[in-house]
Parts: C-alpha cells; sequence; structure tokens
C-alpha cells in the first residue's frame, strides 16, 4: 500500500513541473477569452480554430499581443464586427496565408487600433487588413505587410471607410494602400507606405466615388511603379511628406489634386512610355505628376482631373515635371488641367502650365519673378548672386574680398531705392527688382602680403623693449 501511494505522489510531483503535459491544445481557442488566456501564458504562439469575432457587445477591446503569434490554419483570424472596437498593441504579430481575404477583417461601423509594434501579415496574394464601411487607425511602430508575390497591404471600402497613419509601416510587393466605396478617406501624417512593384495608394476609376487623401507627413513610395494612382473623383490635398515613383510620382485621371508642400518625385528612365492602369494612354516615364483626361474614366460621369502646384512644393523629375496628354506643349496654349502658381523644380516647368504672370527663376522656383542687378567691377572685391528670383525666395550674396581687405556692408536697394535687410548675406526677395552692392575695405588685422613688414617690425621693437626694461630692472637689484 504505501509502494502505491509513493508511486502515485511521485507521479504528482513529476507532473507538477509539466503543468503544460495535460493542457488543452491551442488549436482549441474559439473564443475571446481563450485567447486573452493563451495571450498570458508561456506559449508563442496562439493558434485558433476559428476566427475571434469582437462585436460592440464585448465593449472597447484591448488585446495586448506579448510577443505571440496568432494565427489559424485557414481564414480570417480577428474579425471585428456590429460596431465592434478594438485595440491592438504590445509586440506580436496576427499572420495568416489567405488568397481572397484577410487576417483581420473589420466592417459593420467598427473601429480597430494598431499601435505598439504588432504586425499584421498575410504571407498569401489577399489583403494584410481590410476595413469594410469601418475606421482603422495605424500608430507608432506598429506593421502591415503583405509578402505574397501580388498581394496588397491594405484595403477600405463599402461607404464612408476611414484611414489614418498617424506611424508605422504599411507595405506590399502589389498595392499598398487601396480604396474602393463611395467617401474612402485616407490621412497620412506619418509612417511610411512601400509598395515594390503595385501602387503606394490607388483608387478605382469604376468603383471609387468621392475619395478624400489628405497627406500631411510620411514617406509614400513605389518602389517600380506609379506612387499615387488617383483615377476616381475627390480630393488629393499634399502639404507635406514624400512621395516618390519607380516611374511617375502621381497619376490623375479625376479628381482635383493640390500640392502646396513636401516633395514629389518621379525617378523613371527618360525616354521610356509606361501604361498606368486599365485601358489606359501610354505616359512618359519620368513624369513627376502627370494628368490623363483621354482615358474617360468614371464611367459617362468623367470629371476632368485637375492640378495645382504652389506654396512650398518641391518636384523633383528625371523628365519633364509635368505632362498631360490634352494640351500640346508645342502650341503653347496654356493648360487648365494643370495650374503651377509656385514651387521648386528641378527641371524647367513648360510654360503651358505656368499661371499667367508668372516665371521660373534660375534655382527654379516658379512666381513672380524679378532681376538682381549685382554691383559690376566692385572696388577691392567682388559680388555675385542669382540673377532672377522670385518673390518672397530667399537670396544669398556672395561677397569676396581681395587679398588684404574684407568685407564691410552689403547693400541691396529695391526699385524705389529702399534698403533691403540683409542678415548674414542673405535677403527676402521683394516685389520688384533689386541692385546689390558692397563695400570693402582694409582688413583690420591683416596676416599676409607687405603688411607682414609691419608685423615684424612691431615685434622686433617689441623685444628690445622688453629686453632693456629686464636689464634696468636687475641693475636697480
Amino acid at each position: 500500500m504505501k509502494k502505491a501511494m509513493l508511486m502515485v505522489s511521485g507521479l504528482l510531483v513529476s507532473t507538477a513541473f509539466v503543468p503544460n503535459l495535460f493542457a488543452e491544445s491551442p488549436d482549441a481557442i474559439t473564443t475571446l477569452d481563450e485567447l486573452k488566456t493563451c495571450l498570458t501564458s508561456d506559449s508563442p504562439t496562439c493558434t485558433l480554430s476559428n476566427r475571434i469575432e469582437i462585436k460592440s457587445t464585448d465593449g472597447e477591446v484591448t488585446l495586448d499581443l506579448n510577443g505571440k503569434t496568432v494565427t489559424r490554419a485557414s481564414g480570417t483570424v480577428i474579425y471585428v464586427t456590429s460596431g465592434g472596437n478594438l485595440t491592438l498593441t504590445g509586440e506580436g504579430s496576427i499572420k495568416g496565408s489567405i488568397s481572397n481575404s484577410s487576417p483581420v477583417y473589420v466592417d459593420g461601423s467598427s473601429t480597430l487600433n494598431v499601435k505598439g509594434s504588432v504586425v499584421i501579415e498575410n504571407t498569401d496574394n489577399g489583403f494584410a487588413l481590410v476595413a469594410d464601411s469601418s475606421e482603422v487607425n495605424i500608430s507608432e511602430n506598429a506593421s502591415i505587410i503583405n509578402s505574397g508575390d501580388n498581394g496588397t497591404g491594405l484595403s477600405i471600402l463599402g461607404t464612408n471607410p476611414k484611414l489614418n497613419i498617424t506611424g508605422g509601416t504599411v507595405s506590399a510587393n502589389g498595392g499598398a494602400i487601396t480604396m474602393f466605396g463611395t467617401n474612402p478617406t485616407v490621412e497620412i501624417s506619418a509612417g511610411t507606405i512601400t509598395s515594390k512593384n503595385g501602387f503606394a495608394i490607388s483608387g478605382n476609376g469604376s468603383s471609387t466615388t468621392n475619395s478624400t487623401i489628405t497627406i500631411s507627413g510620411g514617406d509614400i513610395t513605389s518602389v517600380n511603379n506609379v506612387a499615387i494612382y488617383n483615377p476616381q473623383s475627390g480630393s488629393l490635398e499634399m502639404t507635406n511628406g514624400t512621395v516618390t515613383g519607380g516611374t511617375l510620382g502621381i497619376v490623375a485621371r479625376q479628381g482635383d489634386i493640390s500640392i502646396t508642400g513636401g516633395k514629389v518625385e518621379a525617378k523613371g528612365e527618360v525616354g521610356q512610355m509606361v501604361t498606368t492602369g486599365d485601358n489606359a494612354t501610354e505616359l512618359p516615364s519620368g513624369v513627376a505628376i502627370a494628368v490623363d483626361n483621354v482615358a474617360n474614366y468614371g464611367q459617362g460621369s468623367h470629371q476632368d482631373a485637375t492640378v495645382n502646384v504652389s506654396g512650398t512644393a518641391a518636384i523633383r523629375s528625371t523628365g519633364t515635371p509635368l505632362y498631360t496628354t490634352k494640351a500640346d506643349p508645342a502650341s503653347g496654349e496654356k493648360s487648365t488641367e494643370i495650374v503651377v502658381d509656385g514651387g521648386e523644380f528641378n527641371n524647367d516647368v513648360p510654360d503651358q502650365f505656368l499661371k499667367t504672370g508668372n516665371s521660373q527663376s534660375e534655382s527654379g522656383k516658379v512666381g513672380i519673378v524679378h532681376n538682381v542687378k549685382v554691383q559690376e567691377n566692385a572696388k577691392n572685391g567682388a559680388v555675385s548672386s542669382v540673377q532672377t528670383a522670385v518673390e518672397g525666395e530667399e537670396v544669398t550674396v556672395n561677397a569676396v574680398p581681395e587679398e588684404g581687405y574684407e568685407l564691410s556692408k552689403i547693400v541691396v536697394t529695391d526699385a524705389e531705392g529702399n534698403e533691403v535687410t540683409v542678415t548674414n548675406g542673405k535677403f527676402i526677395m521683394p516685389t520688384s527688382d533689386v541692385t546689390v552692392s558692397a563695400t570693402f575695405v582694409a582688413a583690420t588685422n591683416p596676416q599676409t602680403g607687405d603688411n607682414i613688414l609691419t608685423y615684424v617690425f612691431v615685434g622686433l621693437v617689441s623685444m628690445l623693449a622688453l629686453g632693456f626694461g629686464v636689464k634696468k630692472l636687475s641693475k636697480n637689484n
């Protein structure tokens, strides 16, 4: 009897060190509470047997992934629906391999917040995250990834879907962010959006209506394609951030586009023609912003795309910075599709796109240009500057004294003879032509040339005086 008891107690002691031996398999996770329990366990993976649904009746749910990978053999992993509100935080991942859906799906006027270092990933050609008539907020170091060959990172669709990105990453080999449905909204103030072969941001000409895209920061890049493809109606407003396309920067076939700040760049090879979207016109690679109203997107309800560039926008291109399929540059006719009222360009802007009254200065800035007349044959020095500048542009004056001289003053006067403030050799271009001059005077502490003899003489006299003083002092002692 004693022997039997010892054997039983020994078995109890041994099983105390392997508490998971008889625990329920992670494959058996079927409820939200079971998932929460798994997230606080020692298991590195929480495998679901069916999707976890989160609804408004669950209240505001927060899941700290706690370093875990939450996954499922097939199908959606997390489904937020019927007014549900979910926050994913901490460090960990929700991962699936889904060809026709996404690991996380949000619909029914629900809300999803993804922050911390959470990763949502699809390894197939579906979507990593879908927001259907719902709101998704991406922040901090969160990542939405589709590693499939042609998968999409994040898609919003339905009625009034909204995507707000204030940090983190959205990346895919296919499209990074795609918009469908009615009144979709995308707001980007920070973070990185990257597509390898597709569009970084795009809509659809026949199934996207009245989109609103606001870019106030962040980096938006397509490595091998157009960065932003806008064939749908609506608006795009860019005040900051960087948009970089491997072929073209932005292509618009509908919508009103306003670029007042930030940078738009195209890195495409000049001389190549590319086709963007279905049934589209060929466009020249290397163009920063292109408008194609010939394609007539919108199935009979097409509204011509318009682009306005102004403010501090920086436009970089390997070819011509702007292009439209409706206006022939050789005609000289002003374009109503693309109008430039400001900004700075690394290449010449065709006159057809410049707003009436505007020109381009030699620094590349566009606006009302005035002349900068620089003093010639300045005495004891040389003065140089740009010859033209836009109103409000900062202009640098280079004033170089000859040997033995130094700069005394730079004087800039407007057309009325009024002095313009100069600070550290720079001034702001006024609303008129200016004249620039400089005064040079003999250096107060010359170090070279004939003045060396003066220094030598003064040094010898000082040494003699010092020696005489020391000798007299020694005699007195």
